[in-house]
């Protein structure tokens, strides 16, 4: 065991590094120690690789390796201090975070009980093979469809498979393609289809089944689709650079991409599956008591829209969308009927109530409409069966569902302790930012502009080469000649004046204004197919913006400079008290492929 140096986040802490040989899983190897926390090699290769090109990944510098892990570090720094202030056993925080539970376990039985049912693993494995390659095919089309009679399409069968007996015996495909498919598209071209690629959805077309089923230079077997009687060639298969990772873990993404398009089946399912549960668990519908409410809140909203005044200079209020409810109509015995019940538990009207009050007011929904209130009612049904199913089937206690669960409290302790560290600082007062806005004067600037103006010709070189010559040779007035001649349709108007520009404005016409003098007229400034003749009216100098013009931003970086200082005091001091233990040799081998 040996010890070295290192920086660690630019604030000059000795950190331990010990260079040991760890036996065991490498995913289970610890990169790093932070007090009685681990930072594992293969947490570390994860939160590393997110969101890289593998390129990347691979020639990623030792330093490059550090400076991420001592994110990591000061993340678990912060979590442990975090419950060493035991924020996580604060009651809020731990009921939103059980909230959080209930919606991960109920979603878990959506997942089985209907997008896994919807959209099969057979599905998704086969997009994650075969999207992450392409297949150059050949195709020989004969035409024959449903409508033909049986004696057009056998004689259209006998013939594909004639022309498949002719390719086994040596025939060229692209031969046969030219002479026999009626394909319009690719038969001139021997049947060339081109590179095909799979996206979602692809399993329901059999060409493209087919095709990738097939290795490089294989011939399919004919085959019926709606159109006719198919025969394919792969001429190439091509790996695709994808930053796809192991199959398990890249599975829910892919059938994400799927849900657009199965909207319909999925909503199905879920309706299907949420009468499975009522029957189930014995659930019971109140449908009286949905009306009564609903009636007693439509009287409501219609006795407060007849006796609503305006208020005074209207024009002059802010629209703020009323709420779509008036709930002190409701009696406290009101808010205690139920309106489904069911063997585990019940909704009253009270939780609808406080429910909906969560909505911003204009987006409440209607619950003086019965039908409304009912198709509202019928969602929250769908989500308590669920989860009441999901902690029956103990899905709560599933070990990815606790890891989750833990790394929840975790997120949010961390963002506490952080918020209360860090961002909560007092704002600085107005002569520190004056202070600071004398010192950084020059960071504040407006660039260099220059007020141009142009005659803008679309597509007519010759047109172009006349108007230049009206203010250049003949020295006509460039005002009445663009009144006369300028197309672009926002300047028309403004005899061609495109205002004060920067240098990377316009184009090709930005560029040219930066390089005239004043009162100077370019030549010809093609523009694409178009041509601009622009004329220098004005250079404006860097002006120095004025405190009142940058105050905001002067604060945020001053506010920004306080934050970081004492984040960097903050982690020094945790640092101190939470022993840190780096393994280098694991961070060098991190992200490289073992031997």
């Amino acid at each position: 065991m040996k010890q070295n140096l290192y920086r660690i986040g630019g604030i000059g802490l000795l950190v331990l590094l010990v260079v040991l040989c760890v036996c065991g899983n490498r995913e289970d190897k610890p990169v790093a120690k932070v007090g009685d926390r681990v930072i594992t090699l293969g947490k570390f290769e994860t939160e590393f690789m997110r969101g890289k090109a593998p390129n990347v990944v691979a020639s990623a510098k030792d330093s490059v390796k550090l400076a991420h892990l001592n994110t990591m570090i000061e993340d678990e720094l912060k979590i442990l201090e975090a419950y060493a202030q035991k924020l996580d056993e604060d009651s809020v925080l731990v009921t939103e975070i059980k909230n959080r539970e209930k919606n991960e376990v109920g979603r878990r039985v959506w997942e089985k009980e209907v997008l896994e049912k919807v959209i099969p693993d057979s599905e998704v494995r086969e997009f994650y093979v075969n999207s992450q390659k392409e297949v150059h095919a050949r195709d020989i089309l004969l035409r024959a469809t449903d409508k033909d009679s049986a004696e057009v399409i056998k004689r259209v069968e006998d013939q594909i498979n004639k022309i498949y007996d002719d390719l086994k015996s040596g025939a060229k495909f692209d031969s046969l393609a030219r002479r026999y498919s009626q394909d319009r598209g690719t038969a001139p071209k021997g049947g060339d289809r081109g590179f095909l690629k799979w996206i979602p959805n692809m399993s329901d077309n059999e060409l493209y089944r087919v095709a990738f089923e097939l290795n490089e230079g294989e011939l399919s077997k004919p085959f019926r689709m709606s159109n006719g009687f198919h025969i394919i060639k792969v001429e190439e298969v091509k790996p695709l650079e994808t930053q796809m990772g192991p199959y398990e873990k890249e599975k829910d993404k892919i059938r994400r991409q799927f849900m657009g398009s199965r909207s319909k089946e999925i909503q199905e399912g879920m309706d299907k599956f949420t009468e499975v549960l009522k029957k189930k668990y014995d659930g019971k519908l109140f449908e009286d008591n949905i009306k009564a409410i609903a009636a007693k809140l439509k009287e409501a909203k219609a006795a407060s829209d007849t006796t609503e005044e305006e208020p005074p200079n209207m024009a002059k209020q802010p629209i703020r969308p009323s709420p779509a409810n008036d709930f002190s109509v409701l009696s406290p015995d009101d808010l205690e009927l139920p309106l489904f019940k069911y063997d585990g538990g019940e909704i009253s009207v009270g939780r609808i109530i406080n429910e909906v009050k969560g909505y911003p007011p204009g987006r409440q929904p209607n619950l003086g409409d019965a039908v409304s209130f009912a198709e509202y009612l019928k969602r929250v049904i769908l989500v308590e069966l669920y989860v009441h199913e999901g902690y029956q089937r103990g899905y709560d206690q599933e070990e990815e569902v606790e890891k989750q669960f833990r790394e929840q409290i975790e997120s949010s302790i961390k963002r506490v302790i952080y918020q209360q560290n860090v961002l909560n600082v007092a704002n600085p007062a107005d002569d520190a930012l004056m202070a600071y806005y004398e010192v950084n004067k020059q960071k504040y600037m407006h660039p260099e502009r220059r007020d141009v103006q142009e005659i803008w010709i679309k597509g007519d070189r010759k047109k172009a080469e006349a108007v230049l010559r009206d203010v250049k040779v003949l020295k006509k007035d460039f005002s009445s000649v663009a009144r006369k001649y300028n197309e672009r349709a926002f300047t028309k108007k403004k005899d061609g004046r495109l205002g004060l520009i920067r240098d990377n404005q316009y184009g090709a016409v930005g560029k040219e204004a930066f390089k005239m003098k004043a009162n100077e007229i370019s030549d010809i400034v093609p523009m694409g197919n178009n041509y601009s003749i622009i004329k220098l009216l004005e250079i404006i100098e860097p002006q120095m913006k004025t405190y009142d013009e940058v105050k905001y931003q002067v604060r945020n970086e001053v506010l920004k400079q306080i934050r970081t200082q004492k984040e960097n005091e903050w982690m020094a001091e945790l640092k101190k008290k939470y022993k840190v233990i780096v393994y280098d040799n694991l961070l060098k081998e991190a992200c490289k492929n073992e031997e």
